[in-house]
């Protein structure tokens, strides 16, 4: 059981991550659809916060568009991000699928505790029926002895 709750955790993090990341992309995208050709990982941080309510600092934005490869160009002293419909519709749809999957295994995951709460029920079910059992031997073992006794 407990590997089970550490497994779950674990599945919950990636899934926040994954959709962080979904998140950055979607924005992206949407600033590119609006025909921004290029932003840096601040604007797309606070393009974020503004749109979707999500605090991803910029420094994660740049990770994440680092670690898919997205093209950064400087331009003033400062990176930018090259944002290409084409390619950030890609992802974009790479993310969501990825997201999607992760919810698939979280919602397993999620019956197994449902379950539980019947198991514990059924439990303490079981021990009323022990202990009841067991009060009522008792009383046939003192009426036995009573019963032996007058004999």
């Amino acid at each position: 059981m407990k590997e089970d709750v550490r497994e779950t955790i674990e599945a919950a993090r990636e899934m926040t991550g994954a959709r962080n990341i979904l998140a950055v992309f979607q924005t992206a995208y949407v600033m590119a659809l609006e025909g921004t050709t290029r932003a840096s990982a601040g604007e797309i941080s606070a393009r974020e916060k503004k749109e979707f309510d999500m605090d991803i600092t910029p420094s994660n934005v740049g990770q994440a568009f680092c670690a898919i490869g997205i093209k950064s160009v400087v331009s003033h002293g400062k990176v930018r991000y090259v944002l290409n419909t084409g390619e950030l519709e890609k992802i974009c749809k790479v993310a969501e699928e990825n997201c999607k999957e992760m919810a698939d295994k979280m919602e397993e995951a999620l019956d197994v505790y449902k379950n539980l709460n019947d198991r514990v029920l059924g439990l303490l079910e079981r021990l009323r029926d022990v202990l009841d059992l067991t009060s009522e031997e008792r009383e046939l073992e003192m009426k036995l002895k009573r019963l032996e006794e007058d004999y």
